[in-house]
């Protein structure tokens, strides 16, 4: 079958970012289901084009779970999972927090939660799932 690319040396040779993409999602033969394939008409490319699903996460949890280092365990999970927001501790010794990601990597997040870091003792969880605002470049703890 031939090549009906215009410019393969685009393409071939010197693989742009997003059709390095493509060939690792059709070379692994799974599709995330926060990406999609198109191909390109005018140059008859594969490209993958990466829509996220940003999500907000607000939680409020209860139990004993100040003065036993779960603001630095929540801080380190939501870094480690690549997510974006905040945590702080609230006056009814509860901790608030605020995250915002992709919807699966806020639902490991939310699990990381419920179990609590090895100190803590979480009694309660509350979630709110919203639509993502952005405005945060990195997770912060707030003092």
């Amino acid at each position: 079958m031939r090549d009906s690319n215009p410019r393969p040396s685009l393409c071939k040779s010197a693989a742009l970012p997003t059709e390095l993409i493509a060939l690792y999602f059709l070379g692994s033969n799974t599709i995330s289901r926060t990406s999609f394939i198109f191909k390109s008409l005018r140059f008859g490319a594969w490209h993958v084009r990466v829509i996220d699903m940003q999500k907000r996460l607000e939680s409020k949890i209860a139990g004993r779970v100040q003065m036993v280092m779960f603001r630095d365990f929540t801080t380190r999970k939501a870094r480690a999972l690549g997510l974006v927001g905040t945590v702080r501790n609230n006056p009814d010794s509860t901790v608030s927090v605020i995250a915002e990601g992709e919807e699966e990597k806020l639902q490991e997040l939310l699990r990381l939660l419920k179990k609590g870091s090895v100190l803590s003792r979480v009694d309660e969880v509350t979630e709110k799932w919203s639509e993502c605002l952005g405005g945060y470049k990195n997770f912060d703890i707030l003092y």
